[in-house]
């Protein structure tokens, strides 16, 4: 378990370094006079990633089992996050939990890209 704290650690530390540059940009952009592209591209941004969502959403209903192996197989050395179904933690966390939490994961991801997009989008000019 030493391995997944190191991985959720980097994860952490990766979001909070990318909150961090969103806002100091922001601020960049607000004080710059180019706020109106920082929009656009955050709005975009919040299309990508509506996108990517909808792209991995029918993967994982599909193939959840080949996902969830690939991504172990990225994040950790090989077969060291393998246990026997009747150890305790896959009986607390079964390969069906992490599914489901994959999914609602997407589910929040996927509503926090629409809101992205379509609240910084740029108004029509007439």
């Amino acid at each position: 378990m030493v391995d997944v704290k190191i991985v959720v650690k980097g994860a952490l530390l990766v979001w909070y370094a990318s909150l961090l540059a969103l806002l100091l940009l922001g601020l960049w952009a607000w004080r710059g006079g180019w706020w109106p592209t920082f929009r656009q591209a955050l709005s975009r941004g919040g299309w990508l990633t509506v996108i990517f969502v909808g792209v991995i959403i029918p993967i994982v209903l599909v193939g959840f089992g080949v996902f969830f192996v690939a991504f172990h197989e990225v994040f950790f050395d090989p077969g060291t996050w393998v246990f026997r179904y009747s150890d305790t933690l896959i009986r607390l966390f079964p390969e069906r939990f992490w599914r489901d939490a994959f999914l609602a994961i997407a589910a929040l991801s996927l509503v926090g890209g629409l809101a992205v997009a379509l609240g910084l989008r740029q108004k029509a000019s007439n």
